[in-house]
C-alpha cells in the first residue's frame, strides 16, 4: 500500500506547498509528484499563458535529501497537522486583513508575519498589531 504524501511542504528555499498528489509521467512511467504553490507565483509566467496552478517533479527529485551549509536536509518537508491548522488559521486572518488593507502585498505581510508561523505566539494578537 503506497503512503499518502498529500499535505502542505516547505521547500527548503522557504515557499510551501500543497502537494495534490502522484502521477506517471505517460511515455517513460516516471513517477511524479503534482503540487501547487501557496503563494502569488509568477514562475513560468513568461512561458505560459496564464500562470501555472501546478508543477510537477520527479518524485524521487522531490523528496531527495539537499545540501544547505554543510548540513544534508530533505528538499520539501512536510509540515505536521498541528502546523498546518495553525498556518490555515494565520492564512484566513491575513487574507481577511488584506481585504481590508489593498495596499499591502503578500510578500511584504509573508515577512512581518514569518514568526507566527513557526513559533508558538498568540497569532491574533500578534496579527492585529501588525494591521
Amino acid at each position: 500500500m503506497k503512503k499518502d504524501i498529500t499535505g502542505v511542504y516547505h521547500h527548503y528555499k522557504g515557499n510551501e506547498y500543497r502537494v495534490i498528489g502522484e502521477a506517471v509521467h505517460t511515455e517513460t512511467e516516471e513517477r511524479l509528484v503534482v503540487y501547487a504553490p501557496l503563494y502569488d507565483s509568477n514562475y513560468l509566467a513568461d512561458k505560459c499563458e496564464s500562470r501555472p496552478a501546478y508543477f510537477v517533479r520527479s518524485y524521487d527529485v522531490f523528496f531527495e535529501k539537499v545540501e544547505v551549509d554543510g548540513k544534508i536536509i530533505d528538499r520539501f518537508e512536510k509540515l505536521s497537522d498541528k502546523n498546518n491548522q495553525k498556518r490555515s488559521f494565520v492564512m484566513r486572518e491575513i487574507k481577511m486583513k488584506l481585504k481590508l488593507n489593498e495596499g499591502c502585498s503578500y510578500d511584504q505581510l509573508k515577512a512581518k508575519l514569518k514568526p507566527l508561523l513557526v513559533g508558538e505566539v498568540d497569532e491574533k494578537r500578534q496579527i492585529d498589531t501588525i494591521f
